[in-house]
């Protein structure tokens, strides 16, 4: 079975519904999320109507957390806007209660059992901390630490693809749907994991990127980088 990983989407919902509709095409219909569904972009409600349509298996990322703090801190949420622009703003006042709820009540990691006999931990940062970055330059020995008794690990945070092989056991990032940051990376940036064959394979699914840069321009235009960082 192939399955479709996706992370650090931001409210891009462009960039997510290429990635969703590209997977589809390749017969993939089992979808993983690794948070950060909120935050930088402007379409946090419909990117988490697409992810329940498609019935996601949801985690927590840190801009999901980030909200929830700011939800009882103005101040906070001042810092926030000026940090990263009016993403989260516009997440607190898009989001409906029950959306709210269901991203609250989303976990920080999970164990799946996949077909094939696989099993795998899903994390945003890291199994042990939500805020934790796992670059693809990671060390094996900080590999071996982070899978513990797990020989399968999918992690985010980063918004680089990395795969890193340790022996039979395996570590990867699909990168970020919404805002990657490889030099080069034109598109949504995803990957796919074969539970029979345990290869991963790396997408970057080009899409239409002018609305989300304009909405960049027009509610963040001091903050260059929402909308550079898509146009390099």
């Amino acid at each position: 079975m192939e399955i479709a990983f996706f992370s650090d989407i931001h409210g891009n919902i462009d960039a997510l519904r290429a990635a969703v509709n590209e997977a589809k095409e390749k017969g993939i219909n089992k979808f993983i999320a690794l948070g950060d569904y909120v935050g930088y972009y402007y379409k946090p409600n419909q990117v988490i109507e697409c992810l329940l349509d498609i019935n996601a298996v949801m985690i927590k990322g840190n801009h999901e957390e980030l909200i929830f703090k700011a939800l009882k801190d103005k101040k906070y949420l001042a810092y926030l806007n000026d940090k990263y622009g009016h993403g989260h703003e516009i997440a607190l006042s898009q989001l409906s209660n029950e959306f709210i709820n269901i991203l609250k009540k989303l976990p920080k990691t999970r164990t799946l059992k996949l077909a094939d006999n696989i099993e795998i931990l899903i994390c945003h940062g890291s199994p042990k901390s939500i805020n934790e970055y796992l670059y693809p330059d990671v060390t094996s020995k900080k590999v071996n630490e982070v899978l513990g008794k797990y020989d399968y690990l999918a992690c985010g945070h980063t918004h680089y693809q990395a795969i890193i092989k340790n022996k039979n056991r395996l570590l990867f990032n699909p990168g970020s749907v919404g805002q990657p940051r490889e030099r080069g990376k034109k598109g949504a940036c995803w990957c796919s994991f074969d539970t029979k064959t345990k290869k991963v394979k790396f997408y970057d699914t080009k899409y239409d990127r002018t609305n989300v840069i304009k909405s960049a321009k027009k509610f963040d235009e001091k903050i260059d980088y929402l909308y550079k960082v898509l146009e390099r």
